[in-house]
C-alpha cells in the first residue's frame, strides 16, 4: 500500500448516534521518541488532560471536544517542531485538522509526510493495520466507507 494513501486512523464507534471520529494521533506518537515509552501518560500530562480521557478518545469510546482536542494538537505541536528543525518546518502550526476528523481524510495524506519522515516502516505498518481493522468494522457494521453518509459521518 502507498505511503501517501489517506487511510482511516480507526473503525467507526459501535454506537450509530456518535459521531464518527477519526484519529491518527497514535501514528504520530510512533514517530516522536518521546512517546516510544509511557507515550499515553506523557502525552496526557504535556496536553493537561486525564490519562483515562486521552485512553477513551484513542480507543474509540468517546470522541474528543474541541478543549481537548486543541490541548492534545498544541503538545503534540511542541513535539513535531524538535523534529522539523532544519526542513524549512520551522514555525509551522500544526492543524488539530491533521490529528482529528470526522471522515478520515487529513490535509497531509500521510503520517510520515505530517512528521517529516522520510517513509519509515513503523508509519506504512501502522498506516496499514489501521486500514484492516477499518475493513473488518465495516463488514461488521455494514457501512459503505468514510464519508458515504453512513456510520453517522
Amino acid at each position: 500500500m502507498p505511503p501517501d494513501s489517506t487511510l482511516p486512523s480507526r473503525p467507526p464507534a459501535s454506537d450509530p448516534g456518535t459521531p464518527l471520529i477519526h484519529t491518527r494521533l497514535e501514528g504520530v506518537m510512533l514517530h516522536i521518541n518521546w512517546y516510544l515509552s509511557s507515550g499515553r501518560a506523557r502525552l496526557a500530562a504535556e496536553a493537561g488532560v486525564s490519562r483515562s480521557s486521552l485512553s477513551r478518545v484513542l480507543s474509540g469510546q468517546r470522541g474528543p471536544s474541541f478543549s481537548f482536542a486543541w490541548k492534545v494538537t498544541q503538545a503534540v505541536e511542541r513535539r513535531l517542531t524538535r523534529l522539523w528543525k532544519g526542513t524549512g518546518r520551522e514555525g509551522t502550526r500544526l492543524d488539530p485538522c491533521e490529528l482529528f476528523s470526522l471522515d478520515g481524510s487529513y490535509p497531509t495524506p500521510a503520517v510520515c509526510a505530517l512528521c517529516g519522515c522520510p517513509g519509515c516502516r513503523v508509519g506504512r505498518t501502522w498506516e496499514q493495520e489501521q486500514a484492516r481493522r477499518w475493513e473488518q468494522q465495516q463488514a461488521g457494521h455494514g457501512h459503505s466507507g468514510p464519508g458515504t453518509g453512513k456510520g453517522g459521518a
